[in-house]
């Protein structure tokens, strides 16, 4: 929709756009004051016709995050949500950032700004990872506090090797590819014997520790599974044919509509993903916030009972 400007104004999506639009005009109840303002500036329509509703809810997201359209009320608010990052210096360290700004190596992003800093500090204190700020780094020859309170290597003192810890970094990055969960045993480990010794702050800080992981990993495990491992394809049946959307993690990157019976679509598939540029298809390790809504639209169709997914 349209104002007398020729600037876009409202998106939406139907399958009955005739119903649709005249639900504006002749609804009969006295509209909300936005329908209303809405109706007011309406000046003219474009319409874009779809196959099928999964490919129209898409096509609406891109185009209201395109367009932002005054009276579209904006899909979720990721606004809030961390990613994890490793940043890019000779001793590495672990920082939590509300978006993505540079080259580094970015996990997430996570529902949680703050669990997200809880899981890093966790990561760190078990770990041994260093958490100073740059310029106390470079500063300080001695170990800051926290070295002293055996929570960190110290790199800054000279006396391990770059080997050494990134040899720890490391074990924080497989955790996070949700390829080593040896942190966790060992929090685990750490909390039943600060339990036995009655030492119950010692456990608690342990207990918050292994909950904040558990809570960043499930998000990880799911973050991850859909970048790197989802390769699945979305059968849509048409009136007389089949519409195909071919899939890696939660980008179409291929649709095409067949006129095959059913029983011979796999075969087709199968055959269809070696002539596909997958390998040109770059896969991060992290979702960039505006695209979450595309993929909870693929997700759920994906997941759909009454969808056929290959």
């Amino acid at each position: 929709m349209k104002d007398s400007s020729d600037i876009i104004i409202y998106v939406g999506k139907s399958k009955n756009l005739k119903n649709r639009v005249k639900q504006y005009f002749y609804n009969g109840k006295k509209p909300s004051t936005k329908v209303e303002k809405l109706v007011k500036n309406i000046k003219d329509f474009d319409f874009i016709l779809c196959d099928t509703e999964f490919e129209a809810l898409l096509l609406e997201n891109k185009l209201i995050k395109k367009y932002k359209p005054h009276y579209n009320r904006l899909l979720k608010n990721y606004e809030k949500y961390g990613y994890i990052k490793i940043t890019r210096e000779e001793f590495p360290k672990l920082d939590v950032c509300l978006n993505i700004e540079d080259d580094s190596m970015h996990f997430g992003p996570y529902t949680s700004y703050h669990m997200a800093q809880d899981a890093v500090n966790a990561i760190n204190d078990n770990l041994l990872i260093r958490s100073c700020k740059d310029k106390t780094f470079t500063k300080s020859f001695e170990g800051c506090l926290n070295f002293h309170l055996g929570k960190c290597l110290a790199p800054c003192r000279k006396n391990i090797s770059k080997d050494t810890y990134v040899k720890e970094l490391f074990k924080a990055i497989n955790f996070l590819y949700n390829k080593d969960d040896s942190i966790l045993k060992n929090i685990e480990k750490n909390m039943e014997e600060a339990s036995l010794a009655l030492d119950f702050d010692k456990a608690i800080k342990f207990r918050d520790d292994f909950k904040a992981l558990n809570v960043i990993l499930k998000e990880t495990s799911f973050i991850i599974n859909t970048l790197k491992f989802q390769r699945k394809v979305l059968v849509e049946k048409l009136e007389n044919e089949h519409k195909l959307f071919f899939i890696i993690g939660y980008k179409v990157i291929h649709k095409e509509i067949v006129s095959l019976e059913f029983n011979m679509i796999q075969s087709y598939i199968k055959s269809n993903w070696e002539t596909l540029p997958c390998n040109q298809f770059q896969i991060k390790d992290y979702i960039p916030k505006d695209e979450l809504d595309e993929l909870e639209i693929v997700e759920f169709y994906l997941n759909r009972e009454d969808k056929v997914v290959i």
